[in-house]
């Protein structure tokens, strides 16, 4: 049995962690995972990020009100992953700064929903 895709809703990566190593001891590297609370610093950290040694980052915010996601944790999602995706439902605002890559870190790809489209399309 294996959790290709993972979405973490307002989980806690203790909960998540917890349950995988109950439920999935084993577990091969995820294909996607849906970020747990809009990117928010507290809900995912490197111990979760290193346990499920993902490649694809899905990440739902506006960034309105709490500006997510946080800066700590899309450095936490980039710093151990080589050229990791991150997918965003925002270009504009708070979101969309994380098109102008830092240039002391690490390469990685983000991808936006383009022209009036207000999705973007992602393979599983």
């Amino acid at each position: 049995m294996t959790w290709p895709d993972g979405y973490a809703a307002d989980a806690f990566c203790d909960v998540i962690k917890r349950g995988l190593a109950i439920h999935l001891p084993n577990q091969e590297p995820i294909d996607l995972l849906k970020v747990s609370h809009h990117g928010s610093k507290g809900n995912t950290d490197k111990s979760l990020v290193d346990v499920l040694r993902c490649k694809r980052y899905l990440i739902s915010t506006s960034g309105k009100t709490h500006k997510h996601p946080d800066h700590a944790l899309i450095e936490r999602l980039v710093a151990p992953r080589n050229e990791p995706e991150i997918i965003f439902n925002y270009a504009q605002g708070w979101p969309g700064k994380w098109q102008n890559i830092l240039s002391n870190w690490p390469s990685f790809e983000v991808r936006y929903p383009e022209g009036e489209n207000k999705f973007v399309d992602v393979s599983l």
